[in-house]
């Protein structure tokens, strides 16, 4: 398996326990501190000490869902995902230094933060005031040149026609009243020859997940809508894109979402089946063959199936 470089094993440090992204000086000076040999144990000990830590959580010392996150960040490279020394989002979709990416629906900004390293500009869009504040405050943070950030939905999007280069909406489609309409002002605000890169959770995981989950998981605000994967497909071609792949990945985060439901938290947010998951997976992923065995299980029950499309040329 590969070895993490050094920038990964800071990203990692940062997201996993600050979630934020390193800013520049941060990077720069545990670059050092691991060429002159400080280990990543006492590197972690320096995180959890340090002031902006303890701010966010407390006198507690490694929350349970930073393991849980940090194996999820390991399983998300391995799909493909924030290929930080080839600048792509996912494989084959590189950020240019020209580019300007908008997310729509980005959350607190995790894909658009990873973007922000190598993008001339990014946008985001959520729904969520406060979503959008996490995410101005991590490019802030970042020390991004260039950025927006806006408090709407998707359906009229602040931003002018064919003005971006790269546009994200992941995990987003299933909550909306009208997809279609979400799309139409996705593809408007694209370049010709425009990259998307859209997903929404797959079918499979998502009736498994109706078995487990209580029935509010599947009203709004939450998911409005089981996508199948052939309609998936054509509903990102009937907006006038062309599907270039059509992806499946995240069983680790399937099987976990699946049976949190009834492996109730204890007093200090842990349930050892959870954990043990964790562990499990990380062990997996770690073996010889583990990536031959985890894109089979990510075939065989996806968290998420992701499109990647392009506007055509005019």
């Amino acid at each position: 398996m590969p070895v993490l470089s050094d920038d990964e094993i800071i990203e990692a440090l940062y997201r996993g326990l600050l979630d934020r992204e390193p800013d520049q000086g941060g990077r720069e000076n545990y670059r050092n501190r691991i060429r002159e040999g400080t280990n990543l144990t006492e590197l972690i000990s320096e995180f959890v000490q340090s002031e902006e830590f303890r701010k966010r959580n407390g006198d507690s010392f490694l929350r349970p869902d930073n393991y849980h996150s940090a194996v999820g960040l390991r399983d998300d490279r391995l799909a493909g995902w924030n290929q930080a020394d080839k600048a792509e989002l996912i494989e084959g979709v590189k950020i240019g230094a020209d580019d300007v990416v908008a997310d729509i629906g980005c959350g607190k900004g995790g894909r658009l933060s990873f973007c922000a390293r190598f993008a001339k500009k990014v946008i985001g869009i959520d729904i969520d005031p406060a979503c959008i504040e996490i995410t101005a405050e991590k490019l802030k943070n970042i020390g991004v040149a260039q950025y927006e950030t806006h408090v709407i939905d998707g359906t009229s999007l602040p931003l002018p026609s064919k003005s971006v280069d790269i546009v994200i909406c992941t995990e987003v489609l299933e909550h909306v009243d009208d997809p279609a309409k979400v799309l139409s002002e996705m593809r408007r605000i694209g370049k010709p020859g425009t990259v998307y890169v859209i997903s929404v959770p797959d079918p499979i995981h998502e009736y498994a997940r109706k078995k487990t989950a209580p029935a509010s998981s599947f009203k709004k605000p939450n998911h409005v809508r089981i996508i199948e994967r052939i309609e998936f497909e054509n509903m990102v071609e009937n907006a006038g894109l062309q599907v270039k792949k059509h992806l499946f990945f995240g069983f680790y985060q399937s099987f976990r979402t699946i049976v949190q439901w009834k492996c109730p938290l204890d007093s200090n947010g842990r349930n050892p089946v959870l954990d043990h998951w964790a562990k499990t997976w990380e062990s997996l992923i770690g073996s010889p063959n583990g990536k031959i065995c985890k894109d089979a299980l990510d075939q065989a029950m996806p968290k998420s199936q992701v499109i990647i499309a392009q506007r055509p040329a005019e």
